[in-house]
């Protein structure tokens, strides 16, 4: 969690992300499967420093636990372990 990307070394020369839109503070949760192997990352943006009422905010975590289920069910059904098809 940033609160604030302009106070944070790891923005410093990402324009995409201090750029426009003007990102000022990211949360993210990783999308975990099997083993705990991160494959993606939830995240929500918001385009003035703010504070997360908690940390990582619950709506981000219970979002990437339903992405992580939805992955999981589309390789159970293709039958391939780790291929997701749409």
């Amino acid at each position: 969690m940033v609160l604030d990307v302009y106070a944070d070394d790891r923005f410093v020369g990402r324009t995409s992300m201090i750029g426009s839109p003007g990102v000022a503070a990211y949360a993210g949760m990783p999308v975990r499967l099997g083993k705990g192997r991160a494959v993606d990352t939830v995240c929500a943006l918001n385009t003035a420093v703010r504070m997360f009422s908690t940390d990582p905010p619950k709506a981000l975590s219970a979002a990437a636990t339903i992405v992580a289920s939805h992955l999981r069910s589309m390789q159970t059904s293709t039958g391939t372990p780790g291929t997701v098809q749409q």
